[in-house]
Order: structure tokens, then sequence, then C-alpha cells
């Protein structure tokens, strides 16, 4: 039994790409890629985070084919989506670039010291500006009242 060649593989978050055997590692289940998609996501991986155009991934993966290309690639990205979802991290995601292409987008895994990822949170500065004319509170009271009787 031959030991597994590391240098064949590719690891793209918690993805794991072995370049021999054309499998995807996911969470720890393997997935046999078919020779286009396989091509499709090598091609995509050496470009991260890049816009790469529907006419480029044609010419490269289905070279030059458009009458097939069109429809495979179609294809082929939603069969890539479904199985990169299943990475509970989900470190990747194939974003559309409407009438242009597609973007194979990286996520740094990011954890906090329970395990969980951590969100960005939006934090949104509500203080008033010192160039704002002041308010009249008594007035400010008056409407707030009248206000609440209305409602």
């Amino acid at each position: 039994m031959s030991m597994p060649n590391h240098d064949a593989m590719i690891a793209v978050g918690k993805l794991n790409l072995n370049l021999q055997t054309h499998e995807l590692t996911i969470n720890e289940k393997s997935y046999h890629l078919r020779f286009k998609l396989f091509h499709l996501i090598t091609y995509m991986i050496n470009k991260p985070n890049q816009l790469i155009t529907r006419q480029e991934l044609i010419e490269e993966v289905w070279k030059g084919n458009y009458y097939i290309g069109e429809k495979g690639l179609t294809h082929a990205i939603c069969m890539l989506r479904t199985l990169i979802k299943k990475d509970p991290h989900y470190s990747l995601r194939i974003e559309t670039i409407p009438k242009t292409g597609y973007q194979l987008r990286v996520f740094e895994d990011h954890k906090s010291t329970s395990g969980a990822s951590k969100e960005s949170h939006l934090t949104i500065d509500t203080s008033i500006p010192a160039w704002w004319p002041p308010t009249n509170s008594e007035q400010d009271e008056k409407f707030n009242r009248d206000w609440k009787s209305l409602a």
C-alpha cells in the first residue's frame, strides 16, 4: 500500500482537494469529482477572490466549446455550490457576478475561544453631531405626548 502524496493536496478553508485522485474532502467525507468539475474547482482555487468571467472559464475548462460550455458551466457551478455547502464552517462560497462570471470567495477561519465562529458586528454612531441645531426638550416632550395620544 502506497502512502498518499501530501504535495498533491490543496487545502482551502475546511476543504481538501486531492490532485491525484480528484477527491474533494469536506468534513471528513470524500466526493469524487468528474474531470470537468475537478478542472473547474482547481482553476477557481488558483484565482481566489478574483472575478473569473464565464468566457474565461469556458475557454479554460471547456476548451472554447460554447455550445456545451454555457450549460455545462452553469450546471458545474450548481454542483460545486451543493458540495461546498456541506462544509459546516462555510469557508468557501461561489458568488455569481451578474452578466460577467463568478468569484470563489475564500473566508478565513476565525475561531473564538469557545470554538464558535466569530460574527462581525456593525456599530452605528447615533450621537447627534456638534453642527446639528439644538432641540427644545419641552417641545420634544409635548410632541411625544401628543403623538402617543393619537396612537
